[in-house]
């Protein structure tokens, strides 16, 4: 019988490394853009579905990508190692 699918976590385990490499390796950017896809498309089938008004749907797009600006912002505060581009630092005093 394969191991993988009688013990999930030590697959997840196991992957962790390789997983890790591919996030630190500038595939984060990737899975961001996938993440706002995802976002949009289920936005928009919830207006396709009659279930949300569209208004409702932009206002939980802005609270969301202000909080995920928000929250990258503290990070990079809190974590200086936190690349960010060239000049665009919020800190006081920081170079750029």
């Amino acid at each position: 019988m394969n191991r993988a699918l009688v013990d999930p976590v030590r697959l997840l385990l196991e992957l962790r490394p390789p997983l890790a490499l591919l996030l630190l390796g500038g595939a984060a950017w990737i899975l961001i853009e996938l993440a706002v896809a995802i976002t949009v498309l289920v936005g928009l089938s919830r207006v396709y579905l009659d279930v949300h008004w569209p208004s409702d749907v932009v206002a939980g797009w802005t609270l969301g990508g202000g909080w995920a600006i928000a929250c990258w912002l503290l990070a990079t505060w809190f974590w200086p190692g936190v690349r960010l581009p060239e000049g665009s630092d919020p800190r006081p005093g920081a170079p750029g």
